[in-house]
C-alpha cells in the first residue's frame, strides 16, 4: 500500500463522519440559550438560535446543514465535551456532578486541603467568596442539627448530607463550584479554538 492509498478516505467513511457531525449539530440544537452561551463560537450560537426559531421543515433542514458545515471547521472534541456536560445521561456529566458534590462535602467538613486542590483545578476561583459560601452552608447545617436534636433526642430527622443538599447555602455552594467547572470548560475551548 502506498502513502497515497493510506490517505484516501472511502466514501462510506466520509458519510459516517458527515452523519456524526449532523447528529452532533442536532444535539447542539437541543441545548437552551443559557447553555449555548458557554460556547466560545458566537457565529455557531447565532446559527443555532436561528435554527430554533425556524418552524418550516425544509428551512430547518437547510439551517441544520449550515450548522453542520460550521462544525466541520471547529474542534469537535470541545463541542462534544459541552454536550456531555449538559446531558445528564452521560458518564462524564455524572462524574463531574459526583466530583463537585465531593468537593462540597469536603469544604463543609473544613478539609484544609480542598481549597488548594480547587485552586489548582480552577485558577479563577474567588477564595473569599468560596469561604463565605462554605460558612453559610455550615451555619445552616448547624441550625438543622440543633432543630432536629431538640425535636428528637439522639436520632436526627435529617442527615447532615441531606441538609446541605436541600438548603439554599448548600445549593449556592454547589452552583458556584459548577460555575467554576463551566468557566474552566469554556477557557479550554477558547484556548483550543485560538490554536
Amino acid at each position: 500500500m502506498t502513502e497515497l492509498d493510506s490517505t484516501i478516505v472511502s466514501k462510506s467513511q466520509e458519510k459516517r463522519e458527515a452523519e456524526a457531525v449532523s447528529q452532533l449539530a442536532e444535539q447542539l440544537c437541543q441545548l437552551k440559550r443559557k447553555q449555548l452561551d458557554r460556547l466560545p463560537y458566537p457565529n455557531l450560537v447565532d446559527a443555532i438560535m436561528t435554527y430554533q426559531k425556524i418552524t418550516k421543515g425544509n428551512a430547518r433542514k437547510r439551517q441544520l446543514g449550515f450548522i453542520s458545515r460550521q462544525l466541520r471547521r471547529l474542534d469537535l472534541d470541545v463541542i462534544k465535551t459541552l454536550i456531555q456536560r449538559f446531558d445528564s445521561s452521560t458518564p462524564q456529566h455524572q462524574q463531574l456532578i459526583s466530583q463537585l458534590e465531593h468537593y462540597r462535602s469536603r469544604l463543609i467538613a473544613s478539609d484544609p486541603l480542598v481549597i488548594d486542590e480547587l485552586s489548582a483545578h480552577f485558577p479563577s476561583i474567588d477564595r473569599q467568596h468560596l469561604r463565605s459560601l462554605v460558612r453559610r452552608a455550615q451555619k445552616e447545617i448547624e441550625a438543622v442539627e440543633e432543630a432536629t436534636s431538640s425535636e428528637r433526642e439522639g436520632e436526627p430527622l435529617i442527615s447532615p448530607e441531606d441538609s446541605f443538599r436541600s438548603k439554599p447555602a448548600g445549593k449556592d455552594l454547589f452552583a458556584y463550584l459548577k460555575s467554576l467547572a463551566d468557566e474552566h470548560l469554556i477557557s479550554l475551548a477558547t484556548l483550543e479554538s485560538d490554536a
